[in-house]
């Protein structure tokens, strides 16, 4: 749902320093509910992401509720 959506971005933003696009953050909710029901709690999976937080700065700020700045190179565009 959208609201779990906005539940990862902000975990990995405020407990891992990590900024994540909502796309990734679907893929991250689904590999975290695979590593509860499965018990793959002490195996490692990867999750490639899929675009730049950048892209949805209005989900952003509503998910980690502050303002932050576009790449500088995305600010060139």
């Amino acid at each position: 749902s959208s609201e779990e959506i906005l539940k990862i971005i902000e975990y990995f933003y405020e407990i891992k320093n990590y900024l994540l696009d909502p796309h990734t953050s679907v893929g991250i909710y689904g590999l975290l509910k695979l590593h509860k029901e499965s018990n793959l709690n002490n195996k490692i999976s990867i999750c490639i992401a899929t675009a730049h937080p950048d892209k949805f700065m209005n989900t952003i700020t509503k998910s980690i509720k502050k303002e932050i700045s576009l790449h500088p190179i995305l600010e060139l565009l």
